[in-house]
């Protein structure tokens, strides 16, 4: 079987560098959530990008206001902890699966409710800055059985074979939830 053409030193720092920008926009996102600042949330995305979450299917500046809304009338405190991120770079395009976990506290009763999923993302590198274009987040569980129902109905949900949205090249948000 032939071997892929090594990179050169120069390809391979531009492919380190692309990854750590990229590594930024998704900590951008989980950060203003977290912070409850939707101008640093919606910094991760370009203007016209599209997310899929469980209840809410559209532009995600639009996706932003609604959750923060959300946010902040339901949680005291939440925080988005991104895992295990694969990144495929392919010219100005980029494709990532980061597994997720949502640990948010609820503000009357302290209740913590603990969610896990993936955010597949297709980012787009325009003017040379990378951002996210369309996004989709797969919840696969929570600790909350009717928490998991919600969301299995009201969102995208996982397969494990090909079938699953991580393997769509390119990326597109196709459902019309909003």
């Amino acid at each position: 079987m032939p071997h892929a053409v090594e990179p050169s030193l120069e390809e391979k720092v531009q492919i380190l560098w692309d990854e750590r920008q990229i590594t930024d926009v998704l900590h951008r996102y989980s950060r203003g959530f977290d912070r409850c600042d939707m101008e640093i949330a919606k910094s991760a995305y370009w203007p016209d990008a599209l997310d899929d979450h469980p209840g809410f299917c559209g532009n995600a500046h639009a996706m932003c206001d609604h959750f923060d809304l959300h946010h902040r009338e339901r949680w005291a405190s939440t925080q988005h902890h991104i895992a295990n991120t694969r990144i495929e770079i392919d010219g100005d395009t980029a494709h990532t699966e980061s597994y997720c976990f949502l640990a948010a506290k609820a503000q009357e009763t302290l209740e913590l409710v603990v969610v896990g999923g993936r955010y597949v993302r297709r980012l787009e590198r325009r003017d040379g800055e990378w951002r996210i274009a369309a996004a989709v987040l797969v919840a696969d569980w929570s600790l909350d059985p009717e928490t998991t129902l919600e969301m299995i109905a009201t969102g995208a949900t996982g397969s494990r074979d090909r079938g699953d949205v991580s393997y769509d090249r390119p990326l597109e948000v196709t459902r019309e939830r909003t």
